[in-house]
């Protein structure tokens, strides 16, 4: 989420002027920032990644990072062959 924002941040403003020049990680993440600050959250409710409306977008999602994971892994492998 960092990446992300600090990603919009950049395509909006010239380095070193950023609308924030700072971003934090929270330990919890927005599930435990979200019930004590909701007003400085949008949209104004909250739900878990696994919430049954979720459930085949996170199912594609964790697919797909099993594929980039394999991806990575075999071109690894592929550069540390050529090496030798």
């Amino acid at each position: 989420m960092c990446r992300f924002v600090r990603e919009r941040v950049r395509a909006v403003n010239d380095y070193p002027k950023l609308s924030y020049p700072e971003l934090y990680i929270r330990k919890g993440g927005y599930k435990d920032f979200f019930p004590h600050f909701q007003s400085h959250c949008e949209p104004q409710s909250y739900r878990p990644v696994r919430y049954e409306d979720f459930r085949e977008d996170l199912r594609k999602c964790c697919l797909q990072s099993r594929t980039w994971t394999v991806e990575h892994s075999k071109r690894d492998t592929y550069s540390r062959l050529k090496k030798l």
